[in-house]
């Protein structure tokens, strides 16, 4: 797809819009009755994401319900190392589980990275499908979990509060702790690769639990990482956006908008004002900032927050509307509808 096409993909480009492009993380998902009706009939969650005509409706109803200026692929960064071999559930009110962690050393040699595309060849059939149904102005955006995060499910077992065997693999073998790193990243890079080959139009790389992480050890543990993922797709793609998400990283925006990224989208921590004048000098558009809890608010109080990122950003910098983190799934219908109605309103009316 031409970036001349997409809204979305000219601010993703590096190009001030007079229109704000919109889409929002987790924007198919069980705040939407059209969802659970797939759901029910299609079965658990992994069912779901390995039906390629069930996925693809799932990722085309937000877009048709909210017009929304890009979809985003319904996957799940788990599947990376569900395909590794590690065994998967989603249980009711606890979440992602593995039944097996890793807890040792010996345990990474237990991990099948050579079978990950393979595996995971019902996510690419999605994705051919999804092109297929979008409209051509419509991108789509493909993802993975970064390798730290990744690591971080595949230590603990499921989410976890204090990270206990995370920080004792960092602090007791931090040489061990690299080697499952670097095996995921191969992973999870061949992940992201297979998906831009099957046809996404940006990817974005979700760092969910960077926030645990120090300043010395987000550069030594989690960035590095990223950056390999990001220099691949570069070299591979020159041309397709790369979004990266640290959610509790807004002490490293300069260092994540240095790692040849297209895109630095924020978390609802970060003073976006802030954040536009930090990296000025960088050529990465922004994304994002918008406390997901504030959708459970009054319309008043929606506004305000919009208004405020709306001086934040109109003329300054590329900038792409999105939630801080996804869309919870008790968010009421109606305030997703008004915030995407309200945002784009108030871009146009506000003069650059």
């Amino acid at each position: 797809m031409s970036s001349s096409d997409s809204l979305f993909l000219r601010a993703a480009t590096g190009n001030i819009t007079d229109q704000v492009p919109v889409w929002l993380m987790r924007q198919a998902g069980r705040y939407l009755q059209e969802y659970n009706q797939v759901r029910s009939r299609v079965g658990t969650f992994l069912d779901l994401c390995f039906n390629p005509d069930a996925l693809t409706e799932v990722t085309i109803q937000p877009v048709e319900r909210f017009s929304l200026d890009a979809a985003i692929i319904f996957s799940d960064i788990l599947l990376v190392p569900y395909a590794m071999n590690m065994h998967l559930d989603f249980v009711d009110k606890v979440g992602p589980v593995f039944s097996e962690p890793i807890l040792c050393g010996s345990d990474i040699g237990n991990l099948d990275v050579d079978s990950v595309t393979g595996f995971l060849q019902p996510v690419y059939d999605g994705i051919r499908c999804c092109k297929r149904e979008l409209a051509v102005s419509v991108p789509l955006i493909g993802f993975i979990g970064s390798p730290f995060t990744l690591a971080c499910y595949m230590l603990e077992g499921s989410s976890c509060s204090d990270f206990m065997r995370v920080k004792k693999a960092r602090y007791g073998n931090p040489e061990w702790f690299k080697f499952l790193l670097e095996r995921v990243a191969i992973a999870a890079e061949s992940h992201l690769l297979a998906q831009i080959d099957a046809g996404v139009d940006a990817v974005m790389i979700f760092d969910s639990w960077a926030g645990i992480l120090s300043t010395h050890d987000y550069l030594s543990f989690s960035l590095p990482f990223i950056n390999r993922i990001v220099k691949s797709v570069k070299v591979l793609h020159p041309m397709v956006p790369v979004i990266i998400f640290a959610k509790g990283g807004g002490l490293w925006l300069e260092n994540i908008a240095s790692s040849q990224c297209d895109v630095v989208a924020l978390d609802w921590t970060v003073d976006l004002a802030s954040a536009v004048e930090r990296l000025r000098g960088f050529s990465c558009a922004l994304q994002g900032n918008l406390d997901p809890m504030s959708l459970f608010g009054t319309t008043d109080e929606i506004n305000s927050e919009l208004v405020r990122i709306v001086n934040a950003v109109k003329g300054k910098v590329p900038y792409i509307f999105n939630l801080g983190h996804g869309v919870h799934r008790l968010t009421p219908v109606g305030s997703v509808n008004f915030v995407v109605e309200r945002v784009r309103d108030l871009f146009s009316r506000f003069a650059i």
